[in-house]
C-alpha cells in the first residue's frame, strides 16, 4: 500500500492569460512555450471556448503530451455566455471530435440531458443584474432542486442532442 502512494506522486501546473488568477505560467494553451511531449496528462476544464484559435490549441495539446499521454477536457455547449468578451466559442461533440481528430480514443460524453440543460439556464437567471432576473432564478433554483431526481429520470429516456456541455477523454 506505501508503494503504490509512491507512485501515485504528481506535479499539477497551471496556466492561464489572467495573472490575478495566480497560474505558475502566462501564456495562453494555444501557443504554449512547454518543450515537446513532457506532460503525461492535460486538464482543460471550460477553457475551450475561450480560447481564440481552438484548433491551434488542440495541436499543441498534442505536442505537449507524452506518448500514451492523456487529455480530458469539459467544454459548454448550451450555456450563458460567461467571462465576456473572451467567450468565442460554443462546440458540438461533432466539432470535438474534428478539434481533437489526431488524438486516438476519443470518447465524448453528454454532461446533462434536455430537462437538466433547460433547468440550468433558467437557474443561472440568478446571475444576471436585474432584481426581478435574480429573483425569478431563485425561484427556479428551488423548484429545480426539489424535482432534481424526476428531472435525472426523464432525461434518461430523452435523445441526448441537447446539453449544457461535454466531456471529452482521449489519449495521444
Amino acid at each position: 500500500e506505501e508503494r503504490a502512494r509512491e507512485n501515485l506522486k504528481c506535479e499539477i501546473i497551471t496556466i492561464d492569460l489572467d495573472p490575478l488568477r495566480s497560474p505558475d505560467f502566462i501564456m495562453s494553451v494555444d501557443n504554449m512555450s512547454f518543450g515537446n511531449e513532457i506532460f503525461d496528462m492535460v486538464l482543460m476544464l471550460e477553457v475551450l471556448e475561450h480560447v481564440e484559435n481552438p484548433f491551434s490549441a488542440s495541436k499543441e495539446l498534442f505536442r505537449v503530451l507524452k506518448k500514451g499521454g492523456k487529455l480530458i477536457v469539459s467544454t459548454p455547449f448550451i450555456f450563458g455566455i460567461h467571462e465576456a468578451p473572451a467567450d468565442y466559442w460554443r462546440f458540438t461533440k461533432y466539432g470535438l471530435q474534428n478539434i481533437f481528430k489526431f488524438f486516438a480514443d476519443i470518447k465524448i460524453e453528454e454532461r446533462s440531458g434536455f430537462f437538466i440543460s433547460i433547468s440550468t439556464l433558467l437557474c443561472r437567471l440568478i446571475m444576471c443584474k436585474g432584481f426581478i432576473h435574480k429573483i425569478l432564478g431563485c425561484l427556479f433554483s428551488i423548484i429545480s432542486l426539489l424535482a432534481f431526481p424526476i428531472l435525472i429520470l426523464v432525461d434518461s429516456f430523452m435523445p441526448k442532442i441537447i446539453t449544457t456541455g461535454y466531456y471529452l477523454k482521449a489519449k495521444k
